[in-house]
């Protein structure tokens, strides 16, 4: 991963990249707020609209979904 994680956008709390895995549904990468539990989407590493493949991709997509703002030139 590249690019920084930008803190909360509602309480400037501490973010971390999350892995939720258990046996009923596929591996899903998120982002989530440590202090007000504000979170990204999540992606699956397999498939995101068909594009995804690894890992790395997943964290990639969570990372930039947690970081756009509005007002940011990307979105």
């Amino acid at each position: 991963m590249d690019e920084p994680l930008k803190r909360c956008p509602f309480c400037g709390g501490k973010a971390s990249i999350m892995l939720n895995v258990n046996e009923l549904t596929p591996a899903t990468i998120y982002v989530e707020c440590e202090a007000c539990g504000c979170r990204s989407p999540g992606y699956e590493p397999t498939e995101v609209n068909s594009v995804l493949r690894d890992i790395g991709e997943a964290v990639s997509w969570a990372v930039r979904g947690w970081n756009l703002r509005a007002g940011d030139s990307d979105g």
